[in-house]
């Protein structure tokens, strides 16, 4: 989307005034001399120039597995809220993993705690061999819950989604461009001026938009960043 837009420069002058009326006055006769104290005034200087608007948090969702999508939570042009669901992937056998990962723990973790009952008749060999399956059936357990999340496209951030890719019931393939989801809450303006008025620019500096799509409406902005190299094209 191109805008157009305005910095405006300031620089400072002393302005002064010195009104002395003289003319028809004998060169030996009074003279009235008004006097204006000087003061410091800011002379804005206007530059403007055509740049590109972009978000500057956009992502296209995708999922991180394969599989068959059994449901979409969001309508096409629906907002989000940052770790919301927005795309759930069939995910029968990952929960089926994830119990069976649940049970096994649970079942190593009651082995573990009655020999720690009984330990002075059990080796140490035999308690440090249970306590090491507990951390690998809890190893096991986390692995099988990342695997059940990675069916689910969170939105990363909070926004605006655009068209839904896929329907339900489609298998879409790990990576595929699933939604767009943008946040234009803050949006960021790419633009070029002329290297000679690098002395000229800091940040901090107004910038006034006038975008097409919105022709009566003014926007405003800062200067966040100013390029160290000058581009030659």
């Amino acid at each position: 989307m191109s805008i157009n837009l305005l910095i405006k420069l300031t620089k400072f002058a002393l302005i002064g005034v010195l009104a002395v009326p003289m003319l028809g006055l004998a060169a030996t006769a009074p003279v009235d001399v008004n006097v204006v104290a000087i003061a410091k005034q800011d002379v804005p200087t206007n530059i403007e120039a055509l740049g590109q608007l972009d978000a500057i948090k956009q992502v296209v969702l995708s999922p991180q597995t394969s599989g068959q999508i059994s449901s979409i939570n969001f309508k096409n042009g629906s907002d989000v809220v940052k770790g919301e669901p927005v795309v759930q992937l069939s995910d029968s056998i990952a929960k089926t993993d994830y119990a069976k990962a649940k049970t096994s723990l649970a079942l190593s973790q009651q082995k573990y705690q009655r020999a720690q009952k009984i330990a002075k008749y059990i080796s140490s060999q035999d308690l440090a061999t249970m306590a090491a399956d507990v951390k690998t059936q809890q190893a096991g357990l986390n692995s099988a819950f990342a695997a059940m999340q990675q069916r689910k496209v969170i939105a990363p951030f909070s926004g605006r989604l655009g068209a839904f890719k896929f329907n339900e019931g489609d298998y879409i393939a790990a990576g595929a461009d699933l939604v767009d989801l943008v946040n234009t809450d803050v949006m960021r303006v790419d633009y070029s001026l002329p290297g000679k008025l690098i002395t000229q620019l800091k940040k901090g500096q107004t910038v006034t938009l006038h975008i097409a799509q919105y022709p009566h409406r003014v926007f405003y902005g800062t200067v966040d960043y100013i390029a160290p190299v000058i581009d030659t094209d």
